[in-house]
């Protein structure tokens, strides 16, 4: 390893570990954050690294857990038995509400490009929308919600 690549994984690491300092504690409460933003935040501070355990994910997640979220980790590790995917498919489960998921995806219907609002904003917005109502929605799909919100006369 050359010593920038030294430098380099220096400056990801701090940049990695003040990303997670600014990352909001998650409570499972309806105002905090959402599960799909935490989980998508989480990853993103973990990534990047091959030999990071599920173990050492875990312990990175339960971090970031207040109140009810935190009781729930605690009551509920051996669903997960360390495993990141089991953890992830738990969480959702019991985080995620439907009706969350309805008020997500209506305001994804109802996402309209505004009148000064540049393609890009428009389509950033849109895009998160999408990923937020469904994170492994096709590219086929997020073209055809971005399209059905742009103004008529860029679609032309």
């Amino acid at each position: 390893m050359s010593d920038d690549d030294g430098v380099l994984g220096s400056l990801v690491a701090t940049a990695k570990k003040a990303w997670f300092s600014e990352l909001a504690n998650f409570s499972g409460e309806p105002e905090g954050s959402t599960v799909e933003q935490f989980l998508k935040n989480l990853k993103f501070i973990t990534a990047g690294n091959d030999k990071t355990k599920d173990e050492e994910r875990l312990q990175v997640v339960r971090g970031k857990l207040v109140k009810t979220a935190a009781k729930w980790f605690d009551d509920n590790q051996e669903l997960f038995h360390n495993q990141w995917n089991k953890f992830e498919y738990a969480f959702r489960n019991r985080f995620s509400s439907s009706i969350q998921s309805q008020n997500k995806f209506d305001k994804l219907l109802q996402r309209r490009q505004q009148q000064n609002e540049s393609v890009i904003t428009y389509y950033d917005e849109k895009v998160s929308l999408c990923r937020e109502c469904d994170s492994a929605m096709d590219d086929k799909v997020i073209i055809q919600h971005l399209l059905s919100g742009i103004r008529p006369d860029i679609a032309k």
